[in-house]
């Protein structure tokens, strides 16, 4: 998928983590909602589940960031591949449901089936918010340096 090792500000004799690694320590962040790289570095320091997805290794913060800095087109596709994915495996209903006693029609008519290329057209609807994501563990981690590496939120 393109994912490189990060050529940040490594002395002699560290060995390069895994992209694998680092995209599984991504991914685990975005599922749980932990959307800066110095609390992805608490994490793993203190959640055995996240140790054991780690394969036991513990980045720094500044590994972190350089990983998605560096990979930031990789880690875009990947999502992107993903969302393809889930919706070729029907994993992801389009049904429409009601929540918190709002109702909202559903249609099962052939006009709400999507074809490829309404498919096409909904990656390009929601590629704002896969660009956006970068942007945003850029601007909690640049938070968190202002706060002087304290803990934020």
């Amino acid at each position: 998928m393109g994912f490189t090792h990060a050529t940040g500000d490594l002395t002699p004799g560290q060995p390069a983590f895994d992209p694998a690694v680092l995209l599984k320590l991504y991914v685990y962040g975005d599922l749980n909602r932990v959307r800066s790289s110095r609390r992805l570095e608490r994490e793993c320091r203190r959640n055995l589940e996240l140790s054991w997805l780690r394969e036991g290794l513990v980045p720094s913060y500044r590994t972190s960031a350089e990983f998605w800095r560096v990979n930031g087109n990789a880690l875009r596709a990947a999502n992107r591949d993903f969302v393809v994915l889930c919706q070729e495996l029907e994993l992801v209903g389009r049904e429409t449901i009601g929540i918190d006693g709002s109702f909202f029609p559903a249609s099962a008519r052939d006009a709400s089936i999507t074809p490829k290329k309404g498919l096409e057209a909904e990656l390009k609807q929601i590629e704002p918010d896969l660009d956006a994501d970068p942007q945003c563990l850029d601007a909690n981690d640049a938070q968190e340096n202002q706060a002087g590496g304290r803990s934020v939120g």
